[in-house]
């Protein structure tokens, strides 16, 4: 059971995500209905870290569509979170706790996990296949400016940190 809180965004994305499988008629809402959900409804960090790695979330998203729209339909729709998204969440969480002493779960901490492969959408694993360099260099730029916006690092004052100045 997830221990810290999301961010109001976050728990947005969720109930959209939730509301999806029901339109959907889907069994539960797994990683990928996330994900679309997700990648819908970016903030500004989220975007800002898309443009670093030179990733379009648009061709994800239309790469998302039609992953969904190839995923069958269910007799009966729920709108339960289903074990990977929790799994996922758990994930952040202890991303959160341990490597950024945070108490709370940041959208950059859920983008990064996006992008690691035992939580990746099939969107992501289909655009960046396991073991390509160049999917490999992604999943770093990814990790990387996840944690350094999470970290809220500024390459502006860390310099000057270094050479012992204060920053003004």
């Amino acid at each position: 059971m997830r221990e810290l809180p999301l961010t109001p965004h976050i728990e947005g994305v969720i109930e959209k995500t939730k509301e999806l499988s029901n339109i959907l008629h889907r069994n539960g809402a797994d990683i990928d209905l996330f994900f679309h959900c997700f990648l819908s409804d970016l903030g500004q960090s989220c975007s800002s870290i898309f443009k670093k790695v030179n990733v379009d979330p648009k061709d994800l998203l239309k790469e998302s569509r039609s992953v969904l729209s190839k995923k069958r339909k269910n007799k009966y729709a729920k709108k339960s979170i289903k074990t990977d998204v929790r799994k996922l969440l758990k994930e952040a969480e202890k991303i959160s706790l341990e490597n950024f002493k945070i108490d709370y779960i940041p959208p950059e901490v859920i983008l990064m996990v996006f992008f690691d492969n035992t939580h990746s959408p099939k969107v992501v694993k289909n655009l960046f296949p396991k073991g390509s360099e160049s999917s490999d260099e992604i999943f770093l730029g990814f990790v990387t400016e996840c944690s350094l916006v999470v970290k809220d690092f500024d390459p502006t004052t860390s310099s000057s940190l270094v050479s012992g100045e204060t920053p003004e």
